[in-house]
This record gives structure tokens, sequence and C-alpha cells, in this order.
């Protein structure tokens, strides 16, 4: 009787001990995050990527963005643009202007999207709108490649997709 009760203290204290030595890592792995230190923080908690996908799938943008991020630039998970660009589209309808400002990049050269200027230059000017330097750079220097019909096009869709804020764009 006393070796089963010796048993389960063991496993209680190596259930207890692993459990904190993993919190601590869980911990370690989203400050890293928090730093954009991707490799790192995959490297100390693998388990990172599920944890953002069940939060992403709730509706938070921050891991949404980062998991966008992190499939475009095969960062702990094989690279696939096709899914980068749906994380980021998930942030950018719910207004997270990073994520618009990358989607619009994926839009311009045709990773995991079909290329389409018109559609970069709007995703673009939500990212402008939301505050995003790079979204208004972005958005000023390919007005230069678009001719006239483009470029009122892009601007017709950039004012429906605020309108209709950020939803269908």
């Amino acid at each position: 009787m006393r070796w089963v009760k010796n048993w389960i203290v063991g496993v209680l204290f190596v259930i207890l001990f692993v459990g904190s030595v993993l919190a601590g890592d869980r911990e370690k792995a989203f400050d890293a995050l928090e730093n954009d230190d991707f490799a790192t923080a995959i490297s100390i908690y693998p388990e990172i990527v599920d944890e953002l996908i069940f939060f992403a799938d709730d509706g938070d943008v921050v891991a949404q963005y980062t998991l966008g991020l992190l499939y475009s630039n095969d960062y702990g998970v094989e690279k696939d643009y096709k899914l980068s660009a749906m994380w980021y589209r998930k942030a950018a309808e719910l207004g997270f202007g990073p994520a618009q400002n990358n989607l619009g990049v994926l839009h311009s050269i045709g990773l995991g999207v079909l290329k389409d200027v018109r559609v970069a230059y709007m995703w673009y000017s939500m990212a402008a709108v939301e505050g995003v330097d790079l979204g208004k750079k972005n958005r000023d220097e390919l007005e230069w490649f678009l001719n006239g019909f483009e470029l009122n096009e892009a601007k017709e869709m950039a004012r429906r997709c605020l309108e209709q804020n950020y939803k269908d764009c």
C-alpha cells in the first residue's frame, strides 16, 4: 500500500515538474514571438503553432497575422503562401493594418493569390487608413505602375472595401 502512495506522489511530482518547465517554455516562446524571433519561439515550444491556430480560429487578429508571417516566411512550418494569404485575409478583414499591407504584397506579386495590382492597391490603401506607413508607401509606389483606368478601378475598390468595413473586399 505504501508503494502506491509513493508512486502517486512520484507521478504527481513529475507532472508538476514537467508542467512547470513546459509553462516556462511556453512563456519564453510567446516572449520570443513578441520580439519577432519566430525561430526561437518555435524551437523552444513547437506547440506554439497549434496554440496560435486555436487563438486565430477564435478571431485573434495578432495570432492570425503571426500565422500569416510564419507561413510566408517558412518559420517552423512549411512555406505555404495560400495559407499565409488566408490568415492575412482574416486579420485584414478585422481591420489589422499590418495584415492588410502584407496581403497587398501577396496580391502585387501573385503569391498564394491571383496577381492583381488593383487588389494590392486596395489593401495597401486599407493599411494606410489604419495608419501603417508602409501601406501608404507601397500604395503610392504602386500607383506609378497603374494606368488611369486601373487606378480609378483600384480607388473605387478601396472606397467600397472601406464602406463595407473590410468585409468581402
